[in-house]
């Protein structure tokens, strides 16, 4: 009885997977958008269909207007004038009307890792499940993001966090979208059962729109200003892979390797910097 239940239920979670596949993929190929003054945009391998739609509308809170911001350093305005440069860029925090952009940069620059679960688009049925694994790959990101920047949505603030649940996000915001975005949070170092927590960097995005501008080391520059004169923090933690830019970018910063991990999304590698 259980085993012919179970076998029911696999079949039923198949059937949703292949519908909300066959629902993105259509959409995606605007055979299901045609005469509809909803947003569509052609097929991409990960990224979602209506990325470029949900960018041209953004809102967020400057973020030298949030609690925090009238004790920023020298140092730590100084690091965030070179990201802003003469590019008339902005420097926000996220509201929630602004999570879906969110989403789609956060996605758009972690397409390498949603890649691996992709199928070769040889046939309609792979590209039914590329759509399903694109959709539901963004939903689990927007939920994530809800997730850890809750406490921010819900109270703006640069000061240091009081536990480790709470995650401060902000954005390089351009007129035309968002083109940059990191992640930090209060974690106590892996490895060490005691001692204070220590900023962790959860994430590091520029659009693939302005790379090459030296954004992302701009963007790095400022965390580590920040997490040490606003946070006091003394060593800045993060992981990330074997992209070369990414690591490249960490290696290249003074950053060194303290481990390296295989997990489900291939090789880990843990790494820090002194901020003394």
């Amino acid at each position: 009885m259980r085993s012919s239940m179970a076998r029911r239920l696999r079949s039923v979670h198949v059937v949703c997977m292949i519908c909300a596949g066959a629902w993105h993929w259509l959409w995606s190929t605007k055979l299901f958008t045609a005469g509809s003054s909803l947003p569509s945009c052609p097929t991409r391998m990960v990224a979602p269909c209506w990325t470029a739609a949900s960018r041209s509308c953004v809102s967020a809170l400057p973020w030298d207007t949030v609690a925090g911001a009238e004790v920023l350093s020298p140092e730590v305005l100084s690091a965030a004038a070179a990201c802003i440069g003469d590019e008339e860029l902005e420097l926000v925090v996220p509201e929630e009307e602004d999570m879906q952009k969110l989403t789609d940069l956060v996605d758009e620059s972690f397409q390498r890792a949603i890649a691996a679960r992709m199928a070769e688009p040889s046939n309609v049925f792979n590209e039914m499940w590329n759509g399903w694994v694109s959709l539901s790959e963004r939903q689990m990101t927007l939920g994530a993001l809800r997730k850890r920047l809750k406490g921010l949505l819900e109270a703006p603030s640069l000061r240091r966090p009081r536990n480790e649940d709470w995650n401060l996000g902000v954005i390089l915001k351009s007129s035309e979208g968002f083109m940059g975005y990191f992640e930090i949070c209060l974690q106590t170092p892996e490895g060490l059962r005691r001692g204070a927590p220590q900023p962790y960097l959860k994430n590091l995005c520029v659009s693939k729109e302005v790379r090459g501008r030296g954004l992302g080391r701009k963007l790095l520059k400022l965390v580590e200003e920040f997490c040490r004169r606003s946070w006091g923090g003394e060593t800045l933690y993060l992981h990330t892979d074997l992209d070369p830019a990414a690591f490249g970018l960490y290696n290249s910063s003074g950053y060194v390797v303290r481990r390296q991990e295989q997990d489900g999304e291939g090789k880990s590698i843990y790494m820090s910097k002194s901020l003394e």
